[in-house]
């Protein structure tokens, strides 16, 4: 049976999760949110390096814009995990801080109707209302 883009979403979820609570775990343990950040960076390094070194160079060829693009994506990437890692790290729950981060979906979701044609249907909509709502709710004291 071919895995479809559901199965994979799955197993990132199941992948993150734990890579959050590790981190929290290390956190509460006094390393700082920064401390965490860099060191993710340098082991992100090492893996980008085995990356290289099993696939061909070919694979790997882009032009100016794509390169452009993707220093766009490092930046909010950068941006992004900073900005999570310190939350994670004043919350008592992480959950709740990756829950309101999270809501991208909404931003994605609905910016894909515009940037990339994709058709989205009542059902989907509900969906991303009552994923806006538990997310009030968990923001909610």
């Amino acid at each position: 049976m071919k895995m479809n883009w559901f199965y994979y979403s799955i197993f990132a979820s199941i992948f993150l999760a734990v890579m959050f609570l590790l981190m929290k775990f290390l956190m509460n343990k006094g390393m700082s949110s920064t401390s965490v950040a860099f060191y993710q960076f340098v082991f992100s390094i090492i893996f980008l390096g085995a990356i290289l070194f099993y696939n061909s160079p070919k694979d790997f060829k882009i032009n100016g814009f794509f390169i452009v693009i993707l220093v766009v994506v490092g930046l909010l990437n950068a941006l992004g995990n900073f900005f999570l890692f310190k939350s994670i790290s004043l919350v008592d729950n992480s959950g709740y801080a990756i829950a309101i981060a999270n809501l991208n979906v909404v931003l994605i979701l609905f910016s894909s109707i515009f940037l990339f044609g994709v058709k989205i249907d009542v059902l989907k909509i509900v969906g991303t209302l009552l994923v806006v709502s538990g997310v009030i709710l968990i923001g909610l004291k």
